[in-house]
């Protein structure tokens, strides 16, 4: 009886939320590994690190999340099933599309440093201390960080994209 509640609960909970946390997840383990398991995150310079993570994010979410998100899932922005449109798109488009997986997710880690840096800057300026790292980067708070600066970004890219789709239909 008590699985039967299991299952209908998770079926209960909406698709888009389950590739969120899925998402999350995913983010946080590749920090984990990357941010936590190089040296990387030793270095005095955090510009290697921010490149290596995002390109890696990026990657990994082309070849392994994708593939698992669109095989698992049925993806739905505005009513539409995006399942289909992903695995039918011609090799143009798939480069352009993976190029722009690639960028979005460098420039999410970048933007996540600098909210780093922001907060602890912000901490030490209450405190009145120098250059004290209250907040390290750790998986869980950078999985969180990146869901919410990477559906900025992909709300961003939306609007843009329904924008020139309406603009070519009037035309």
């Amino acid at each position: 009886m008590q699985s039967k509640n299991n299952e209908s609960l998770i079926k209960r909970i909406p698709e888009n939320v389950k590739i969120t946390f899925f998402r999350w997840w995913f983010a946080g383990a590749i920090y984990l590994l990357i941010g936590n398991g190089t040296e990387l995150a030793k270095n005095d310079d955090p510009s290697q690190l921010i490149l290596i993570l995002g390109f890696v994010i990026g990657i990994a979410t082309i070849l392994i999340f994708n593939s698992i998100v669109y095989g698992m899932f049925e993806c739905k922005r505005k009513g539409v099933i995006l399942n289909k449109k992903w695995k039918d798109r011609n090799l143009f488009e798939r480069v352009i599309t993976n190029l722009g997986e690639i960028f979005k997710s460098m420039l999410t880690v970048f933007v996540i440093y600098y909210i780093y840096q922001i907060i602890n800057i912000v901490l030490n300026s209450i405190n009145n201390t120098n250059q004290k790292m209250y907040l390290g980067v750790e998986p869980i708070l950078f999985g969180i960080f990146f869901i919410m600066v990477y559906g900025f970004f992909t709300f961003i890219v939306n609007l843009v994209r329904d924008f020139f789709q309406k603009r070519n239909r009037h035309v």
